[in-house]
């Protein structure tokens, strides 16, 4: 899973493809979420196709992080809702990956 959203970037590149990387809690203090933006899906399907090869040049991808209250959520269907109640996120739509509902 994903979410589309345009985003112009302090370095003003835009990205609109945004999934989480990683979900980090601390025990009883707060949960971090790693969110990795890239250009666009198809930059995402290059990351995908990585065969191991040293002519792999990987897409541009920035990444965030976000830190939540700790027990907000605990898996990463509740960190997607979880970003998209922040205003950075609101108008973001869900992408789902082939397999995924």
């Amino acid at each position: 899973m994903a979410l589309k959203l345009t985003v112009v970037g302090e370095d003003t590149v835009t990205t609109s493809y945004h999934r989480v990387v990683k979900i980090e809690t601390v025990v009883n203090q707060f949960t971090r979420i790693q969110v990795e933006s890239v250009i666009d899906a198809n930059a995402r399907a290059i990351q995908k196709a990585y065969d191991g090869s040293d002519t792999y040049v990987p897409p541009y991808s920035t990444v965030k992080y976000y830190t939540a209250e700790y027990g907000a959520f605990n898996d990463a269907e509740g960190a997607y809702e979880y970003l998209k109640s922040l205003p950075e996120f609101e108008d973001a739509t869900d992408i789902f990956e082939e397999g995924q509902k």
